[in-house]
């Protein structure tokens, strides 16, 4: 039987889910700050069935990640919105069917967890990012005492553990 004790001791600290730090390549600094909420990268391995004998054998296939969506909340000066719809706009323009070449668009992203003291803990750096989905601001009379926000998902090509 396990006793509190020994999970107490087990459990030194945990990582805080609050404490990290976004950075993209390409996008005002100010994104460190306003970044509300963004998530660890996720990543499967598909599976490749090969029939031998009337068996199935599965080998690893390829690997697919997820894209990462992340909340901002939203100043005044629009600085993270506008550098975003700038970046779509150069990806595919609204009224025409014309835009940047694959690699043009591509940026490099950075999310950094930090342990209690605000020291790197770990760094994951997503490689080919680019956003797919701008989403929109939600505005109402009644939300007076809150900071707009939205989200944006990026699609990316890999992710890098660096630290």
């Amino acid at each position: 039987m396990t006793r509190i004790s020994e999970f107490k001791s087990n459990l030194i600290t945990g990582v805080r889910p609050n404490l990290y730090r976004m950075e993209i390549q390409g996008i005002n600094e100010k994104l460190r700050f306003m970044c509300k909420a963004s998530q660890l990268p996720g990543k499967t391995i598909g599976s490749i069935e090969v029939k031998y004998l009337n068996m199935t054998h599965k080998v690893a296939g390829d690997a697919v990640f997820e894209n990462l969506t992340v909340s901002i909340m939203m100043d005044t000066d629009l600085v993270i919105r506008n550098g975003l719809e700038s970046w779509m706009e150069d990806i595919r323009t609204n009224d025409a069917m014309i835009g940047s070449n694959i690699g043009e668009y591509e940026s490099t992203g950075n999310l950094i967890l930090l342990d209690n003291a605000g020291d790197d803990l770990a760094e994951y750096e997503f490689v080919g990012l680019w956003p797919t989905n701008l989403g929109p601001v939600e505005l109402a009379f009644e939300s007076n005492d809150q900071i707009a926000e939205y989200t944006c998902e990026f699609a990316y090509t890999n992710w890098n553990r660096l630290k």
